[in-house]
């Protein structure tokens, strides 16, 4: 099957494959029409077609495979014929899954459980951590490593983050916080070990559960602060347009307005609102309080924790403790790419008897 050689790799010599590909798996009603065949027999072609495509991905080293299985222009049809086509589609593909498994491939299926079928409703292809959803960490790594070149930005890193928490990741230039947020967020992939983001490692099925605020907002300065509220809910399901809308008047900020025309904290203040108006499990905000006077930190720190769900966690990536210190639930101190503390800050603060800004300055004295 040569379905991933193309001219440019000829030319090039190139043997690289993506991690991720998108493929369109047709009914094949046609297909069974020509042949004097039923159309369930297209259907049941099409599972096998998937099934020998989805194994030889697996075998040359896909890591994810996207597989749009029901087109827009199927919505037309009356409600019966939706139903009657998810139900073949769920009996043709489970009968393909078993087979699948047994090679060591994972099947989710994605959609909105309103109008998916029961038959679809599996919820298959979550690699999961052992217990419930709600008692699983939403974030876990385990000898987590991460080198560039000769580099180590990361190296052996053991940590938790539990549903609800709000830990602050701590440490002083070059200790790899950014690091770490990137590899939980899928932008970096690890040298060694694992990190896993509610059960699964870091891909296109965590982009639902993580809501990611990077250091630097990377949007051209003529952009309007109304068309990136656009630009959220059209890449993400979850975004809630009154709740940004509802922080972004609060924060008396024109909707109008363009980049531009707003000064470095403003900007942080428009990201921010953003990135919090997401439904995410886990929140991972790097720097998101630079350029901010102490009255605005206050005010973001207050979104931050009214925006989020009870269960939700959050990552602060931080120089300004002082501030952020009297939020936070967990802290982890990073030196050199390994950790060097790990503590609920109230306990580390009644056994330390200092302050968390206090024991930083302490234990990163130059």
């Amino acid at each position: 099957m040569g379905i991933f050689k193309t001219k440019k790799a000829e030319e090039t010599g190139s043997t690289r494959l993506p991690r991720h590909i998108a493929i369109i798996l047709d009914g094949n009603g046609r297909w069974a029409k020509k042949r004097g065949l039923p159309r369930t027999a297209g259907h049941a072609a099409g599972a096998e077609t998937f099934r020998r495509i989805a194994t030889y991905c697996k075998n040359i080293g896909i890591e994810y495979l996207t597989v749009y299985a029901f087109s827009t222009e199927n919505w037309k049809r009356p409600r019966e014929e939706i139903d009657a086509i998810m139900n073949l589609l769920g009996k043709y593909l489970r009968e393909s899954v078993e087979t699948m498994e047994r090679d060591h491939i994972k099947l989710k299926i994605l959609g909105d459980p309103a109008v998916l079928s029961p038959e679809l409703l599996l919820n298959k292809g979550k690699r999961q951590l052992p217990g419930r959803r709600s008692e699983m960490a939403v974030l876990e790594c385990a000898g987590l490593s991460k080198s560039y070149g000769a580099v180590k930005a990361l190296e052996d890193i053991d940590l938790k983050v539990e549903p609800g928490r709000v830990v602050g990741l701590l440490g002083p230039n070059g200790s790899g916080k950014t690091t770490l947020i990137k590899l939980a967020n899928g932008l970096l992939q690890p040298s060694a070990g694992r990190i896993l983001v509610c059960g699964c490692e870091p891909g296109p099925e965590t982009k639902a559960e993580v809501s990611y605020m990077p250091e630097r907002l990377e949007m051209p300065e003529w952009t309007r602060v109304r068309r990136l509220a656009d630009f959220f809910a059209d890449f993400y399901a979850d975004f809630d347009r009154e709740r940004a809308a509802a922080l972004l008047t609060r924060l008396g900020i024109d909707g109008e307005s363009r980049l531009r025309q707003l000064s470095k904290g403003l900007r942080q203040k428009v990201q921010l609102s953003l990135v919090m108006s997401r439904r995410a499990k886990l929140y991972l905000l790097d720097e998101p309080f630079g350029g901010m006077d102490p009255a605005s930190r206050d005010l973001m720190l207050e979104t931050v924790l009214q925006s989020r769900a009870p269960e939700a966690a959050v990552v602060i990536s931080t120089h300004i403790i002082t501030d952020v210190e009297r939020v936070l639930d967990d802290v982890v101190f990073l030196d050199r790419g390994g950790v060097r503390l790990c503590s609920p800050a109230a306990e580390l603060r009644a056994r330390e008897g200092k302050s968390v800004d206090e024991l930083f300055r302490e234990v990163f004295r130059c």
